[in-house]
């Protein structure tokens, strides 16, 4: 097993630093002995047997070097079944360090690489190595999709992130535990976009730059994964997620549909693999827009010669579709609909692109690109403050989402 790096303290942050370490250095020892349920039976009949357990808390940086913060776990017995376990304690099947540690370490990762998190760390005195931060995020997904995974035979291809946040299985489910906001109408948007594979676009501009000398067409788009993902822009949340290294596809595209159940209407970009996934299906207003402007002869020759009439003109017509489009959404649902509901993807695109850039760095492998994008949709729907201003979050308020309820759930 290979031992963390030496590291030297830091020169800034010493006061929040010094509280973080002291505060640490308190569970120094510390013995937990709460006695708990039998794992095996669920009895309450349960015994201390004598022996403790030392486990460490965590892993502190200190003038002279690493620290091990340990603390004493109580061994219990069950008098029914006789079987032997450990006192309720603030740790996660395996994982090394604390709960409190894990989740600090999941929640940087959401925001930054993991060797900036790792730094982030090292600022707070606290040693964890990149590679176990790494570790965590590929545990916490993989408890992800036991927990709510969305499967076909047998396997996992995306992620019902709704039920992670709130519970619920599906939209249907989610008005019944939103009674205000139930009554609402909640529409849905779905998109996909290609993040390129570590080393890809160099690649592609060489292989472009051969097949340009040979006269052949290039390569569309450097080789890369599927990231796509369901999102309710009335609530500000993420619905579903997948990540494969595969094309996109109708069995993903079922995959990503299914917590939608419940919605009034989900828009799209037109991509056909969406077709047939639900009955509600509405095309994006921007992308017919380009569709039409593309093969309207008039208005690329507009676009040529008078780009100022060219842009009233492209915006006319978006106002066009978008008065067609809440006329039809007036006849299906029976009255008026409100002002602000969305007639295309670019409020999915902005949680789809938002989360592409904050991505930050190209990934080898799906399952590093997994581990980090679920945690983004998850710090992406929890948001308290965003445009300079607090926000109401029903979510957030229903105090059912924790790192602790996926990590504990094995």
């Amino acid at each position: 097993m290979r031992r963390p790096a030496k590291k030297q303290l830091p020169i800034t942050l010493p006061v929040l630093r010094d509280a973080v370490t002291m505060f640490l250095q308190s569970y120094d020892n510390k013995t937990y002995s709460e006695k708990k349920p039998c794992p095996k039976c669920g009895s309450e009949n349960v015994i201390k047997s004598g022996g403790i357990q030392p486990k460490i808390f965590c892993r502190i940086i200190t003038k002279t070097g690493f620290k091990d913060i340990t603390v004493w776990i109580k061994r219990l017995q069950c008098k029914n079944c006789k079987t032997s376990f450990y006192a309720q304690a603030p740790f996660y099947k395996n994982c090394i360090y604390s709960a409190p540690i894990v989740d600090l370490c999941l929640a940087l990762a959401a925001n930054m690489p993991r060797n900036r998190a790792e730094a982030t760390l090292t600022e707070l005195g606290i040693q964890v190595d990149r590679d176990t931060i790494k570790n965590y995020c590929k545990l916490f997904r993989k408890r992800a999709e036991k927990y709510a995974g969305l499967s076909f035979l047998g396997t996992s291809l995306a992620i019902n992130v709704l039920k992670i946040l709130t519970g619920a299985e599906n939209v249907e489910q989610l008005r019944d535990k939103l009674p205000e906001k139930g009554k609402e109408i909640i529409p849905a948007t779905a998109d996909e976009t290609y993040p390129a594979k570590k080393g890809a676009k160099k690649k592609q501009k060489g292989e472009n730059q051969r097949r340009k000398e040979e006269g052949k067409k290039p390569l569309p788009r450097p080789e890369g994964f599927t990231l796509a993902a369901t999102y309710l822009p009335t609530l500000k949340i993420f619905a579903s997620l997948c990540v494969q290294d595969m094309d996109f596809n109708h069995l993903l595209a079922l995959m990503l549909m299914q917590p939608l159940k419940g919605t009034d209407y989900v828009v799209v970009d037109g991509e056909p693999s969406y077709n047939g996934t639900c009955n509600n299906l509405k095309r994006c207003t921007i992308h017919k827009r380009r569709r039409i402007a593309k093969k309207d002869p008039q208005l690329q020759e507009l676009k040529k010669n008078d780009p100022n009439t060219y842009l009233k003109d492209y915006k006319a017509l978006h106002d066009c579709l978008k008065e067609d489009f809440y006329k039809e959404l007036e006849r299906e649902i029976g009255k008026p609909p409100p002002e602000g509901l969305p007639t295309s993807t670019n409020s999915m695109e902005g949680g789809n692109w938002r989360m592409k850039h904050t991505l930050d760095t190209p990934y080898w492998t799906v399952e590093g690109l997994k581990d980090r994008a679920l945690l983004l949709c998850l710090r992406d729907s929890l948001k308290t403050f965003s445009g300079g201003k607090p926000v109401e979050n029903p979510v957030v308020q229903m105090e059912h989402f924790s790192y602790g309820l996926i990590m504990a759930a094995v």
